[in-house]
């Protein structure tokens, strides 16, 4: 088994993520005094600054929470990379230069007849991907990105394609396990936290799976595609929840302590990061159990439409 799948099935590293998805989208379900109350139990690392969607389950363009998005996977992305450079396992799976095609036999969409089918799941079929691959090609394409404010790209991207190649690509788990509600922490048990439990279809497991790096790799390139448009990016407050990250030299294994830089809420430069949770297992659990069920949708379902996505390249209301 390779070191990175080992790193990334570890409980705590599955709990931080599913906490950073979960509480941005979860909380402005809350009232302003389950949000105190939450800031009273947990402390305020977990407490997103910029939700991701609105009460009714909207995602926000207006707030930057899609700054944030990108950040955060870039760190991840740069945090997987660093791990492998240490090992003996072959690099990441790279999609930076282009997503796969509607027929490409190398990542075919996963069917498992009795619950993920291209009927549940339109993602799936080629003639509907296609279509979503000249969307997301529209989208990131320079003369859309030129002007466009990175955290809208981010929730653009996030709630759009993003979401959309989970729900391709997703699968039931290589060990066959599936579970509901997908926002809350499963119990501690082998069942969730062995290498096999690596649906994409989940927060607590999507990092697991090999190919959540060729969906990250293609979507940071894309700020890349940003920055080279519209300038150096700050990051300066972006935000990575209750993980910190401490710079990591790519070429030179040494001790990091005295480069530990808690980034709950300041986003540096861009530099590689090795990502980091001091909270422990139990309070991690408890602090996403405390957030609101998801209603009909859930993880990876909230989305902008196809349509909507063309109506704001059209109209551009952040000019």
């Amino acid at each position: 088994m390779s070191e990175l799948i080992q790193e990334m099935s570890q409980r705590h590293m599955r709990l931080s993520h599913l906490m950073w998805h979960v509480s941005r989208e979860r909380w402005n379900v809350m009232s302003h005094d389950e949000q105190q109350s939450f800031r009273q139990r947990f402390g305020d690392d977990w407490a997103p600054p910029r939700p991701s969607l609105s009460r009714d389950g909207t995602p926000l363009l207006d707030n930057d929470a899609g700054r944030d998005f990108l950040f955060m996977h870039r760190v991840m992305v740069e945090h997987a990379r660093m791990v492998v450079s240490r090992s003996t396992d072959p690099p990441i799976l790279e999609w930076g230069s282009g997503l796969p095609g509607p027929d490409d036999p190398n990542f075919p969409p996963p069917i498992t007849p009795w619950s993920v089918t291209a009927a549940t799941y339109p993602e799936k079929r080629a003639d509907v991907w296609e279509k979503e691959l000249e969307q997301a090609a529209e989208l990131t394409s320079p003369e859309s990105i030129r002007g466009m404010p990175l955290g809208v790209l981010g929730t653009l991207i996030e709630y759009g394609i993003h979401a959309r190649l989970h729900l391709r690509y997703g699968d039931v788990a290589t060990n066959g396990k599936t579970r509901e509600p997908k926002n809350q922490a499963p119990e501690a048990n082998d069942v969730w936290d062995e290498p096999g439990y690596d649906t994409l279809f989940d927060a607590y497991s999507a990092h697991v799976h090999p190919w959540f790096w060729g969906i990250h790799t293609w979507i940071d390139e894309q700020v890349n595609v940003w920055e080279r448009e519209n300038g150096t990016i700050d990051w300066g407050g972006a935000w990575l929840g209750g993980w910190s990250s401490h710079n990591h030299d790519h070429d030179h294994d040494h001790d990091h302590d005295h480069d530990h830089e808690h980034n709950h809420e300041h986003g540096q430069g861009h530099k590689a990061h090795v990502l980091n949770c001091e909270d422990d297992t139990e309070k991690l659990v408890d602090a996403i159990n405390e957030l609101p069920l998801y209603g009909g949708c859930g993880l990876y379902k909230s989305q902008l439409s196809s349509e909507d996505i063309s109506r704001l390249l059209i109209e551009r209301p952040w000019k």
